[in-house]
């Protein structure tokens, strides 16, 4: 199963750096809200590596769950949206905000892809 949201086009540099940290928050850590949701229903995981539809003229956040039975897609379905709905009203808990940021901070800082190591700048400059 997978779910996507197409998101507000945004032209700052720095927007898909905003899109990761989404990501982080909602799904880059085990305890996380929606891989919490999804063991608390007994109904998959979210897929590591989602990608990120850059290349349409609105991004798209996609979330890779799996397995989902068949038959459970439409109660999985809402039960990610009340969720996404509760944490537009509540917000994220403040130490895992930090804890999210640590991460993309380690993931910038530590972003090897191929024969040179590419740091924060490199990963803004790519985004853009």
């Amino acid at each position: 199963m997978t779910m996507g949201w197409v998101l507000p086009p945004n032209e700052c540099p720095l927007a898909g750096l905003g899109r990761e940290f989404m990501r982080l928050l909602l799904s880059g850590t085990p305890d996380g809200p929606l891989p919490k949701l999804l063991d608390t229903l007994g109904q998959g995981r979210v897929l590591a590596g989602m990608p990120r539809l850059e290349a349409f003229r609105q991004p798209v956040l996609t979330m890779g769950l799996e397995p989902v039975e068949s038959r459970q897609v439409e109660q999985v379905e809402e039960a990610i949206v009340s969720q996404l709905d509760l944490l537009a009203w509540r917000g994220f808990e403040a130490n895992y905000l930090e804890r999210a940021l640590d991460l993309l901070e380690l993931r910038l800082r530590e972003n090897v892809t191929g024969p040179r190591p590419r740091g924060g700048m490199g990963q803004i400059q790519s985004n853009s």
